[in-house]
């Protein structure tokens, strides 16, 4: 299941992925993305190639959708919902730490103890 957690660049809270989860969406952003290059290099048909890498983004977000219960705007925002991408939550103000390696909060500020990092957050 999902968790659902402050995301520092969307501002908000959304639920993460874990890596199983983010496996089984990560066909449809594989195509989502070879239908966006493929989209770039045929400008020459942009309404025939434009659908496809619009239907291609949807089908992605449309997974996200059904594993976590909530769309995003935009499907590169699927790039960024991976549970193994953040650290731990702060133990002052209980955000994610922006990655494993995290030595600072960016959000309170808080800094952790020399020589440790946030690592990553329990999928459980």
């Amino acid at each position: 299941m999902a968790h659902r957690l402050y995301h520092h660049k969307l501002k908000k809270c959304v639920p993460l992925l874990t890596e199983a989860e983010f496996k089984s969406i990560t066909p449809h952003l594989q195509s989502y993305l070879n239908e966006m290059r493929k989209y770039k290099r045929t400008r020459g048909w942009p309404a025939e190639a434009a659908r496809a890498y619009q239907d291609a983004g949807e089908k992605a977000m449309d997974a996200y959708e059904e594993i976590a219960g909530e769309r995003l705007d935009h499907p590169e925002q699927l790039f960024t919902v991976r549970l193994a991408h953040f650290g731990r939550l702060c133990p002052e103000c209980g955000k994610p730490f922006r990655t494993p390696h995290a030595k600072l909060c960016a959000e309170c500020g808080y800094a952790l103890p020399d020589g440790e990092v946030a690592g990553p957050i329990s999928e459980t």
